[in-house]
């Protein structure tokens, strides 16, 4: 994680640099059109009632990204991509990797005049889980639980930054946070868990390309 935060970090420090030399050439509001893909890292935790003791679970994902923005500082932005979430036990040497389809639909906001930008992405998104993985010997409720619920739906919200080129494409950095509201293991009265749903934060980069 800390190398991860280093990469950040160096990568702020020379979009800024480059980014003050070049704002002042590029200025421009409203209808945009552009589309491109996406990719990163992800961190995942579950909500389990009664607790489990877990450690943070490392995954990755990858999509593709759709954005209009009609006016000066507000557009849509919808996604679809393919996102691995899950948990690792923090007291014995077992994870569970749960990967899903989401498409997150997100109101984006973006400020500045320039070449520059800091955006602000948040909504509502749908999910649905494709793949369930198991690394471990299983022996606790929640690793021979069977998943009940493959449907999920939930929001998120991030912010970052982007250098908008115009001609040359978008490239832009974001971490975001996403919250699940549905269990997705049996959570009637007499099940094992009552609550079993994840919460994800997820950090990436995006290549996108302006089409108007």
């Amino acid at each position: 994680m800390n190398r991860t935060l280093r990469i950040l970090i160096t990568l702020v420090l020379c979009a800024v640099v480059a980014t003050a030399r070049l704002s002042a050439q590029v200025n421009y509001s409203g209808n945009e059109l552009a589309v491109g893909v996406k990719g990163g890292a992800t961190m995942s935790l579950v909500t389990f009632s009664p607790g489990v003791n877990l450690d943070m679970k490392w995954g990755y994902f990858g999509g593709v990204v759709f954005r209009y923005s009609g006016e000066k500082n507000l557009g849509i932005q919808v996604e679809a991509n393919f996102v691995q979430k899950g948990w690792q036990e923090a007291d014995a040497p077992f994870g569970r990797t749960l990967s899903y389809i989401d498409v997150p639909v997100l109101s984006h906001f973006f400020f500045g005049k320039g070449v520059f930008r800091w955006i602000v992405n948040l909504g509502p998104q749908v999910s649905y889980m494709i793949l369930d993985q198991s690394a471990g010997t299983a022996s606790l409720p929640q690793h021979i639980e069977p998943v009940k619920n493959r449907f999920d739906y939930g929001v998120c919200g991030g912010t970052g930054f982007e250098i908008n080129t115009r001609r040359g494409g978008i490239y832009q950095l974001e971490a975001r946070f996403a919250y699940s509201f549905a269990d997705f293991f049996d959570n009637s009265y007499a099940a094992s868990f009552q609550q079993s749903s994840s919460m994800t934060l997820l950090l990436s980069g995006a290549v996108l390309f302006n089409c108007k």
